[in-house]
């Protein structure tokens, strides 16, 4: 038994995944400096948030953002995004994303949350209503690994303003974990620690007769 205790200990060299706060933007201070704040995560290389096709609202600790949509259907040409790639030689997971947003009386009273892999949607969050309180949110998407040659994009969306009204984002992160990719003589090393592993185990409980 004691020989498949030491198998096993060969094969935890792998990494094991926990997710965990990668990171958040904060938008701390005054505009513009609020918005240009990027958080710094090791092996992790994270954008700006940008927008595309909306105005800048001055407004300090908030991501806020106006003149949206009107009309009762998402508008996917108006949204505001930041994207996510992990360095050379490390892979990224992204498990989930939370947020909070709220809008001012005449803004975009319903909202949607995308998740793109190299410019193309792989999962979306479902409608929601926007608030004028600020209210914490989750987009739960299917976990998504990434390669260091892959990017990731998260954008928000809002329709269904009544005018020119604002959309505040604040405190949005995301969950996961970056990892080393294994080279490839570790990962072989790692493979051969899990066959001699089984091997033993069956050894184990079925003994020569």
């Amino acid at each position: 038994m004691k020989e498949f205790v030491t198998a096993i200990a060969v094969v935890g060299i792998l990494p094991q995944l926990h997710g965990q706060a990668l990171f958040t933007y904060d938008f701390a201070g005054a505009d513009p400096a609020g918005d240009a704040l990027v958080p710094s995560v090791e092996h992790l290389t994270l954008s700006p948030f940008t927008r595309v096709n909306v105005g800048a609202v001055s407004q300090s600790d908030v991501f806020s953002s106006s003149h949206w949509n009107i009309g009762a259907a998402c508008d996917s040409s108006e949204y505001v995004s930041f994207t996510l790639k992990p360095e050379a030689g490390y892979s990224l997971r992204l498990e989930a994303l939370q947020y909070d947003i709220s809008r001012s009386t005449s803004g975009p009273q319903s909202g949607r949350v995308s998740l793109l892999k190299d410019g193309s949607v792989i999962e979306s969050s479902v409608d929601y209503t926007i608030d004028t309180t600020m209210a914490g949110r989750t987009f739960d998407f299917s976990d998504v690994t990434v390669r260091d040659w892959e990017t990731l994009e998260l954008r928000f969306y809002g329709w269904n303003a009544a005018s020119t009204g604002n959309l505040r984002l604040d405190n949005v992160s995301g969950l996961g974990q970056v990892t080393p990719v294994p080279e490839p003589s570790a990962l072989a090393a790692a493979t051969a620690g899990g066959l001699l592993a089984l091997a033993i185990h069956r050894r184990v409980r079925c003994p020569r007769r």
